[in-house]
């Protein structure tokens, strides 16, 4: 274990590691069953909250699809309308992105201390897992998906948003000094 893992180890175990008596392994039985029921539960929460931001995220869309289909786009008001939704939407993505990196840090956070207790219990099923996983890092045994979660709002709908601002922005000036 690393020194950082050494030091978390200590903060799990203060008094020192647990002892194998049958009590003590009933209580880290315990805490590592509620540990992975948390843990499912920030993944519920995670999809939950995506499911949220893909809404609001097709909201906006829609709405500024029937505006451009009902106004003049090309207008003053109709540039900045646009640039008001592009913002919206790109905050609205810049939290999605920030829920998202913050679930992910909080599970990796919490998958750490389900490791350490599974060296005490009888079997680490999830530690197990994770080596029959290549850890991560083969992605011929798996890929996560985690990276795709983030970049999707980041990459892909904030550049989205930030260049229709742009565009909306320019119609606005442009519409506005003509």
């Amino acid at each position: 274990m690393t020194a950082g893992g050494d030091s978390l180890e200590r903060r799990l175990f203060p008094a020192g590691p647990p002892s194998p008596d049958e009590r003590t392994q009933q209580s880290l039985l315990d805490q590592y069953r509620l540990l992975v029921e948390s843990s499912e539960r920030v993944v519920a929460r995670r999809q939950t909250a995506d499911t949220f931001f893909l809404s609001i995220n097709s909201a906006l869309l829609i709405f500024a699809g029937v505006l451009l289909g009902q106004g003049d786009p090309i207008s003053a008001v109709g540039g900045t309308v646009g640039t008001l939704l592009s913002v919206i939407g790109f905050l609205v993505c810049l939290a999605w992105r920030r829920m998202t990196t913050s679930s992910r840090q909080l599970n990796t956070a919490k998958f750490k201390i389900i490791h350490l207790l599974e060296e005490h219990l009888p079997a680490a099923v999830f530690a197990a897992e994770w080596d029959a996983l290549g850890r991560g890092e083969d992605p011929s045994l798996y890929r996560p998906s985690a990276g795709l979660e983030t970049w999707i709002p980041a990459g892909l709908l904030m550049v989205l948003y930030a260049a229709a601002a742009v565009a909306s922005l320019a119609t606005a000036v442009v519409s506005g000094v003509g």
